[in-house]
């Protein structure tokens, strides 16, 4: 990682989540976050496919969406 990064990694998992701190003008910044996973196989990595990204987009707006709240 960089001053600009922090990684978060599942203990349980492949998940990793990368939090990145961008500037974007005068006393603005830009918030990104990337995650990779490597799911499971069958049909049970076919629901992990299909419903996880959804609920991670729902999570990570969240925290986005208070972030700016709190910075705001």
């Amino acid at each position: 990682p960089t001053p600009d990064t922090v990684v978060e990694t599942d203990q349980n998992s492949s998940l990793v989540t990368t939090w990145r701190v961008a500037p974007a003008g005068e006393g603005a910044s830009t918030v990104s976050i990337t995650t990779t996973w490597n799911g499971a196989g069958g049909i049970g990595g076919f629901f992990e496919r299909t419903f996880a990204p959804k609920g991670l987009t729902r999570i990570y707006d969240g925290v986005l969406e208070n972030l700016a709240r709190s910075v705001g």
